[in-house]
């Protein structure tokens, strides 16, 4: 452990950029827990307060990694938190290829459109980490998943679940049909609710901007249109529940009780 040098403190100070991330292919996790979820392989360096290092370095195995430590004002200049812990870690970016994503032949998948909420975003990677999805399609316009509000809302999920960006949404609806892949959109044009969909074939679920919601040929694209009945009077559900209900309902008809209680997955802890 040692102090941090000019250079790593120039670094550090950078990652709240996207514009740094995306050149450097780093990022920066903050959080015991964010850093204790993520994965060796991908790890550059580790950064202590000064005043909470002797205690993280008790609770944090660092594996032989470079373990700095900065006072700490720079360190809440470095963090996103109004209180951070005093524990980050850099990281490299994990890349993923519409390609790989499908390497292992995912059954059921969940595709978002311009997903600009990194709250939204966050919670949807966590959810469908969950949920069991084989990966996540982000298109253009989408939230950067390592920025640092992202992070925190994912709560590690985003080093569990392929995650492929950048895409566009013609491309992604083109290869999903290619592959026979079930699409099934979120749009208040839907005549029917998701229950009535087919979830047990290999399927994606398409969720559109928390504003606009789906473009035209995105809706166009889909197999079924679907929409969650809003009872009560509020106006529309958030892109990030909808996402969650679509989900939960594949989980549902996927696998049913059975496999959960014959698992004990529904037992008190």
């Amino acid at each position: 452990m040692e102090a941090a040098s000019k250079r790593i403190l120039k670094q550090l100070k950078k990652f709240s950029s996207k514009h740094t991330r995306d050149k450097t292919g780093l990022f920066i996790a903050e959080g015991e827990r964010l850093v204790k979820s993520v994965p060796e392989d991908i790890v550059e360096y580790y950064v202590f307060s000064e005043e909470k290092a002797e205690y993280f370095a008790g609770r944090i195995d660092t594996k032989g990694f470079p373990v700095y430590t900065v006072g700490e004002d720079i360190f809440k200049e470095i963090c996103d938190t109004v209180a951070p812990q005093g524990a980050a870690c850099v990281c490299r970016r994990q890349r993923c290829s519409f390609e790989g994503l499908f390497l292992n032949k995912p059954e059921f998948i969940v595709v978002g459109e311009e997903i600009q909420d990194p709250g939204n975003l966050g919670t949807i990677i966590r959810t469908a980490d969950a949920g069991g999805a084989g990966g996540l399609i982000l298109t253009k316009g989408s939230a950067d998943i390592y920025s640092p509000k992202v992070l925190r809302s994912a709560m590690g999920s985003v080093f569990n679940l392929p995650v492929f960006t950048g895409a566009d949404i013609s491309d992604v609806i083109k290869e999903l049909k290619e592959r026979d892949v079930f699409i099934l959109a979120a749009h208040l044009k839907g005549r029917v609710t998701p229950y009535k969909a087919d979830l047990k074939r290999p399927s994606a679920v398409l969720i559109g901007n928390e504003a606009r919601g789906l473009s035209e040929e995105a809706a166009k694209g889909a197999d079924l249109l679907v929409k969650l009945p809003i009872i009560g009077g509020a106006e529309s559900l958030n892109a990030s529940v909808a996402c969650g209900i679509l989900i939960y309902e594949a989980v549902r008809q996927r696998y049913g009780d059975d496999f959960f209680e014959d698992k004990g997955l529904l037992q008190e802890n």
